[in-house]
């Protein structure tokens, strides 16, 4: 009999332990909500420099990867054009594409209400030795002396180069990227409260 008396009086002070902590809690809760204070406003201010320096920290962020190749001719007359020597050749290589953090100290940015407007670098190459030397492809030569001449196979390299640029680095590309980083940097700083998100790429 005495011990069932112990146990009631155990869960009779477990239950008024309980209304106390809820009242405490509520109490808190009214103070809080009377003050003016919002929790969600303070937490946007807290975590932002936060989620901008996670993003900053990718410094080279690929954002599509571009196979690209192109066939580059050289010809040379000599002796009055009374000789002729002719190279061909081909190359192929894959361009890496994305936003070069590294080129930005800081990532800028401006906060107004529940609009942030962020500043990124624009879409650039971000390997600029994007040619791959073990595809390179001889597909037609008059000489191999002149085919082997470091004069003629860097200009034809670098002739190859800016075709490749030319042709992997498009404004489809450009613009499908810009697109992927705009979608990818709004749902991060979204998930902390902004309801806007402005980004403008630095160019």
């Amino acid at each position: 009999m005495i011990m069932w008396k112990k146990i009631r009086w155990y869960i009779a002070g477990g239950i008024l332990l309980a209304v106390a902590i809820l009242l405490v809690i509520s109490a808190l809760k009214t103070v809080v909500e009377s003050s003016g204070v919002d929790t969600k406003v303070e937490k946007r201010i807290v975590m932002t420099p936060a989620v901008l320096d996670s993003i900053h920290s990718i410094k080279q962020w690929e954002l599509a990867s571009v196979p690209v190749k192109t066939v580059v001719d050289t010809v040379e007359m000599r002796w009055m054009g009374l000789v002729k020597r002719t190279v061909s050749k081909k190359y192929e290589g894959c361009l890496s594409v994305g936003i070069n953090l590294q080129s930005m100290p800081a990532l800028r940015y401006r906060v107004s209400g529940d609009t942030i407007s962020l500043v990124l670098p624009d879409v650039c190459v971000l390997d600029s030795n994007f040619i791959d030397e073990t595809k390179t492809e001889i597909l037609r030569s008059d000489n191999d002396d002149f085919e082997a001449r470091p004069d003629v196979r860097k200009a034809m390299a670098e002739r190859a180069r800016k075709r490749m640029l030319a042709e992997g680095l498009s404004p489809v590309t450009i613009s499908e990227c810009r697109h992927r980083a705009e979608k990818e940097v709004s749902e991060r700083l979204k998930q902390i409260g902004y309801t806007e998100v402005e980004i403008r790429f630095d160019k």
